[in-house]
Order: structure tokens, then C-alpha cells, then sequence
């Protein structure tokens, strides 16, 4: 087949889509990653983290920025545009990061 001159083998590999020297865009997992669909979000947070929720209970404080003292929930965490730090006292071997 290759050796018959009736066929020009640089031309079919020209006119096909195979790309020996990858000249395509290669897919970059970090920057090419998106967001799953929120359904699937929804459905993997109901399986991995409500059963750590159901045994563990967390409970959340936050600083009334008032009168500085601490409350229970995340209604008291600020609404800004500059960096917030989150502190979190993560029990053996982080099983409750997912919660977070």
C-alpha cells in the first residue's frame, strides 16, 4: 500500500485529523476546569458530607463586630471586599473539612 504510487500517503495524513505533532490546544486541567452542574454539587454534598453533618453537628461562631463578642451561626461574618481569615479546629485526620 505505501510503496504503490498511486497512493500519496502525505496527503491522507494531511487531509485526515490525525495531528502528529499535537498543534491543538492540549487541555489544561487547572485552567481549563469548571464548575459540575449544581445538581451533581448538591448530590455528592448529600452523600459524602450529611452523614459527617448527622454525627458530628458542627457549630459555627462568628464576632459580633459591635461589641466584639462571640456568637453562635455566621450571621455576624462581614461583608467586605478584603480578605477574611477562617479558622477552623479540624479533628484526626480532617474528616470535618468537608463541612466547611
Amino acid at each position: 500500500f505505501v510503496l504503490d504510487t498511486r497512493v500519496n500517503l502525505t496527503e491522507i495524513l494531511l487531509d485526515s485529523h490525525i495531528d502528529p505533532f499535537d498543534t491543538q490546544k492540549t487541555y489544561d486541567p487547572v485552567k481549563d476546569w469548571t464548575l459540575p452542574p449544581d445538581h451533581i454539587v448538591q448530590a455528592v454534598l448529600k452523600k459524602r458530607v450529611g452523614p459527617l453533618r448527622e454525627k458530628a453537628s458542627p457549630v459555627f461562631f462568628s464576632t459580633d463586630p459591635v461589641s466584639g463578642k462571640r456568637r453562635q451561626g455566621l450571621s455576624h461574618v462581614p461583608k467586605t471586599d478584603k480578605p477574611l481569615l477562617f479558622v477552623g479546629n479540624h479533628q484526626l485526620f480532617g474528616q470535618d473539612l468537608g463541612m466547611i
